[in-house]
């Protein structure tokens, strides 16, 4: 069964669907639909695209002020830039 999706996000129909796997075990699945016209932000996109790039997941305190467009470079999350 997949995991559930944040209220507010209707899956319309699965385009992409993605396993998640530590040390060999699958602890989660989640299906993903980058033709979602509910998805105003391309948050699906994004997470596709991400996912599709065999990612790194950080752990980050939940006040944490890292967003997308931030960079992790030697062990530190980096803002953007200002003006650029």
């Amino acid at each position: 069964m997949d995991d559930m999706l944040p209220m507010g996000s209707e899956l319309n129909e699965a385009t992409h669907k993605f396993a998640f796997i530590a040390e060999g075990d699958v602890f989660g699945v989640i299906s993903l639909d980058d033709k979602n016209p509910h998805d105003l932000e391309d948050v699906e996109k994004r997470c596709i695209a991400g996912l599709l790039s065999d990612p790194k997941v950080v752990a980050i305190p939940l006040d944490s002020k890292v967003l997308p467009g931030w960079t992790y470079e030697n062990g530190e999350f980096v803002p953007p830039s200002l003006g650029a």
